[in-house]
C-alpha cells in the first residue's frame, strides 16, 4: 500500500514542515532503516533523482 498516494501534493515554500511528512519519513528510511535512494524513492512514490536532490539539500543544511 502506498502511504503517500492520497497525500495533498500542493506544497510551496510557505507550507509548514509539519505538513511535509515525507521529509521525516525520508530521513527515517535513510538513517533508521538504512535504505538506498532507489528504495526510498519507491516507498515515497517519487523519482530516484528527486530523492537524491532532496538528500543533497539535507546535506547542504547540515543533515547527513
Amino acid at each position: 500500500m502506498d502511504t503517500f498516494a492520497n497525500m495533498d501534493t500542493i506544497v510551496d515554500k510557505n507550507t509548514p514542515y509539519s505538513r511535509r511528512i515525507w521529509i521525516t519519513t525520508a530521513l527515517s528510511l535513510r538513517f533508521n532503516d538504512t535504505l538506498i535512494y532507489r528504495e526510498i524513492a519507491e516507498k515515497l512514490n517519487i523519482s530516484t533523482y528527486a530523492t537524491r536532490k532532496m538528500f543533497k539539500r539535507f546535506r547542504r543544511t547540515g543533515i547527513n
